[in-house]
């Protein structure tokens, strides 16, 4: 019964893995410095083995939708513990991931994305490398896509000598 269980466990961390890397180009090799609260994997683990991993479009992109929602909107920093519970359980209803979302537009208003401003943050990083990747920006410097990684240097995307071109509201000169 233990080995199945953990069994389980690794089986789920491959379906997050998996997930993380197709939808938001996230793996073990690079863009973990994005992530600005670990705690929204639990979620993913819990669903993703549920299913199978056999998920509809419609549950790819509710589950993708949710999870940058969850990250941006930052549901599960400082005390998670409650927005977690809260969510697990969620999985026992019908539909869980409208749940989930319906749940941070009650929290936050709507799923829009919020403004970034002048401080570039864990969440605010974590939403502008994935609002580029997902546009196919390219780094300034290398000219390749950018992909959120360790080697990635924001000057490479806003280069210093332009400052003027990107100056974020609220920012002084």
């Amino acid at each position: 019964m233990i080995k199945k269980a953990f069994e389980d466990v690794e089986k789920g961390v491959k379906y997050v893995q998996e997930f993380l890397a197709t939808n938001f180009d996230i793996n073990e090799n690079n863009n973990s410095n994005l992530i600005p609260s670990e705690n929204a994997f639990l979620l993913l683990h819990s669903y993703l083995l549920d299913k199978d991993n056999q998920l509809s479009q419609k549950e790819k992109d509710g589950l993708k939708l949710w999870t940058f929602s969850a990250l941006h909107h930052s549901r599960y920093s400082g005390s998670s513990e409650s927005s977690l519970n809260e969510d697990l359980k969620g999985l026992q209803t019908t539909k869980p991931i409208d749940r989930w979302l319906e749940v941070i537009r009650q929290d936050v208003g709507s799923l829009d994305v919020k403004e970034i401003g002048s401080k570039m943050n864990n969440t605010s990083r974590f939403s502008l490398f994935f609002a580029l990747a997902l546009n196919d920006a390219l780094d300034w410097r290398s000219g390749s896509k950018i992909q959120a990684n360790d080697a990635n240097e924001d000057h490479h995307i806003f280069p210093k000598n332009s400052r003027e071109l990107w100056i974020f509201k609220g920012d002084k000169k």
